[in-house]
């Protein structure tokens, strides 16, 4: 929508004209808290899963945390292939086929990766893409999500762009 556009529907819900529907504040429905294992210290993304349930990055823990709707935990996970530590996740998407994306944009060690997909119950598929500033590779994406169609998109922070991947992570485009 032109900026134009935007400012006048926006100017004609502020004045109340007949027809045009508000926004409503938002109402709280529920809330949950974690503790033991399950806490969380620093949460940074979430995604949800096809089933409703919710996946929690936290920087603090080097982890990725699963709960159901309610916020009973259902498990967690980090990196099997990093050392605890060097497991830094910060975005992370879902797709239909429950294929968990996940940066990590701080991770080190001897297989730095950027991007790395995970089947919902954790289990490690590999990397995808690889670090550097041409197609198909990212140099800071902190964060993803993933189309209709399956496709990747991840905010690369070092170079100010998005780059898109498909499905299998091969890349499509990128802008910015």
């Amino acid at each position: 929508m032109p900026q134009s556009r935007f400012i006048l529907c926006l100017a004609l819900a502020v004045i109340g004209l007949p027809g045009v529907v508000r926004a409503q504040s938002p109402a709280l429905v529920s809330t949950w808290s974690t503790a033991g294992a399950y806490a969380l210290a620093r949460p940074w993304h979430l995604a949800f899963d096809p089933a409703g349930n919710v996946y929690v990055t936290d920087l603090a823990e080097h982890r990725v945390f699963a709960f159901t709707p309610d916020g009973s935990p259902i498990l967690s996970w980090n990196c099997p292939v990093l050392a605890p530590l060097d497991f830094d996740p910060q975005g992370i998407a879902i797709n239909a086929q429950g294929t968990a994306f996940v940066t990590t944009p701080g991770a080190q060690g001897p297989e730095r990766f950027l991007l790395a997909a995970y089947t919902t119950s954790g289990a490690y598929l590999g990397p995808l893409g690889s670090v550097g500033s041409g197609p198909g590779q990212f140099g800071r994406p902190v964060d993803v999500a993933v189309d209709h169609d399956g496709n990747l998109y991840l905010a690369d922070n070092a170079y100010m762009r998005i780059v898109v991947l498909s499905s299998t992570g091969d890349y499509v485009r990128q802008w910015g």
